[in-house]
């Protein structure tokens, strides 16, 4: 499953304090991005090297003066399919899931989720996304995908991205330890609702290729879950050098 997400990319760096022009692709996720002339930003040049950087009056370049130490977000796809919680926890999960590295949200309608939400709060979820990801200067704005009963959402076609759904129970394996034994593709982490998942639905989630995974013996809530196993990607990423 492949998400357009919007990069914030410039040409090579050659030096601190040096003008350099946004790629195409970096001026088109400015738009999105609302960022004002002067703003500091956080933009990935043409090594995946990442940088702050403040961005000229004429809108085309930035002045890079500082170098991160490692690149400022994950190198695949950390996808978040998450069973629509009621509207606080949304809103909690979408601001904490940007810090943690989200690239794009799922929301999901399953038999014990929320209802379908009002139709502006995606207008409200985009806004709390950029909010969130200039907060904590993101250089790729996570995408919000317009929620989907769980019975359309995408099949087992998700490209280099490996599925697995959070539960809880004796015999899963924990989700550091799969991530640990298949570091390369992305992720689809699959999160569900507080009341759990319905035995059908777990039986189609079986045969779409979701694998179980485990973040330990408690029960946790579902915006818990979802921010724990956002976190456990990025540490395994931390651990391994950046290949998550």
């Amino acid at each position: 499953m492949r998400v357009e997400t919007s990069v914030i990319r410039v040409e090579r760096v050659e030096g601190p304090e040096v003008a350099v022009l946004l790629t195409a692709e970096g001026r088109e996720a400015l738009r999105r991005w609302s960022y004002r002339r002067g703003d500091i930003l956080t933009v990935v040049d043409a090594s995946g090297a990442g940088f702050r950087a403040r961005l000229l009056d004429d809108g085309q370049r930035v002045v890079p003066f500082e170098a991160l130490p490692c690149s400022p977000e994950p190198r695949r796809e950390r996808i978040l399919w998450q069973a629509l919680p009621d509207k606080e926890r949304m809103l909690f999960i979408l601001q904490k899931g940007v810090e943690l590295g989200m690239t794009a949200i799922l929301p999901l309608l399953t038999r014990h989720s929320a209802g379908m939400p009002e139709a502006d709060k995606l207008v409200t979820w985009n806004r709390v996304v950029l909010a969130a990801a200039k907060q904590c200067r993101r250089a790729v704005l996570p995408r919000v995908l317009s929620p989907l009963p769980l019975s359309e959402a995408p099949g087992g076609d998700w490209g280099e991205c490996h599925g697995w759904r959070l539960e809880v129970g004796g015999g899963v394996p924990h989700l550091h330890n799969l991530r640990r034994q298949r570091p390369e593709g992305g992720v689809i982490l699959l999160v569900g609702p507080e009341g759990g998942w319905h035995p059908q639905e777990r039986e189609s989630l079986e045969e779409a290729g979701f694998r179980p995974a485990s973040l330990g013996p408690r029960i946790l809530r579902t915006e818990t879950a979802a921010l724990a196993g956002l976190a456990v990607l990025e540490t395994c990423e931390n651990l391994s050098g950046n290949v998550a």
